[in-house]
């Protein structure tokens, strides 16, 4: 019965009928919907991804370029059909390939959860303002917020106001760490300012890198500092934010994988 509406609805509409269920019976791999298994953002037009979905149904060759995620799916049959492509190679099918990445500039990708954003701030500087600032860096690095796995920071912010509600918010988990586990990171920008007032040479940074987790990552954007001022110059608050990008993704209901 969904077949022949949907084949009388393509008669109307002069459209292609697209059977989405090749997935199952000719084990292709589920482009619009493999990496919500995974945890993954998808972003891109629905008209871009239903057209990659009808390339494939139509046995066109489809290309993947993967920067970070986990990369297990490539193993199964399905993934197996997918041509993958290096982070060298040239892009000369765009309209047949997706991509796996925390970049905010793709045609139609997926989007792991890899960023950790670290954050130092005066107590009591306003959520808006700290949201803005984070806007503002991942407008200028061009990456994707659906890539953002949490907040990090020390754990004398636990009952900062701002960063409680960006969490509940945005739905982003928050790690604390103490001034002994910060102290033991390189950053390349500790500040003897910050040393002072709490002990430890960097938050952000650290805290950033912290939260990659076990496996390790590395310091996408150096710490930015940002000053809250109102017109007459009367300081408001100052937020410094720095972001990580781990070996490992990062699921809420999962945990590392």
């Amino acid at each position: 019965v969904c077949k022949e509406i949907a084949l009388k609805l393509a008669n109307l509409f002069n459209g292609d009928l697209v059977m989405t269920n090749n997935s199952i019976f000719e084990k292709c791999l589920d482009l619009d919907a493999f990496g919500r298994n995974w945890g993954w953002d998808r972003s891109g037009l629905m008209k871009h991804w239903s057209d990659l979905v009808i390339k494939q149904s139509n046995k066109q060759q489809i290309f993947v370029k993967q920067y970070s995620g986990n990369k297990v799916w490539k193993e199964s049959e399905s993934g197996k059909k997918i041509k993958s492509l290096s982070n060298k190679e040239k892009v000369e099918k765009e309209e047949n390939t997706f991509f796996i990445s925390t970049k905010n500039h793709h045609r139609v990708a997926w989007h792991p959860s890899t960023l950790w954003v670290g954050i130092g701030c005066e107590r009591n500087t306003s959520a808006e303002f700290i949201e803005d600032c984070l806007n503002k860096l991942l407008s200028k690095y061009e990456l994707s917020s659906s890539s953002i796995a949490g907040l990090a920071t020390v754990d004398i912010k636990k009952d900062e106001k701002a960063l409680i509600d960006i969490s509940n918010s945005k739905n982003w988990p928050i790690k604390f760490f103490n001034n002994e586990e910060l102290q033991k990171v390189d950053v390349p920008n500790p500040s003897k300012i910050v040393f002072k007032e709490i002990g430890t040479f960097s938050v952000a940074e650290a805290a950033s890198l912290l939260a990659c987790g076990n496996e390790g990552g590395h310091l996408l954007i150096e710490k930015n500092i940002f000053k809250h001022k109102d017109p007459s110059g009367r300081n408001l608050g100052a937020v410094t934010i720095a972001i990580a990008e781990s070996k490992q993704q990062f699921a809420p209901e999962r945990g590392f994988v």
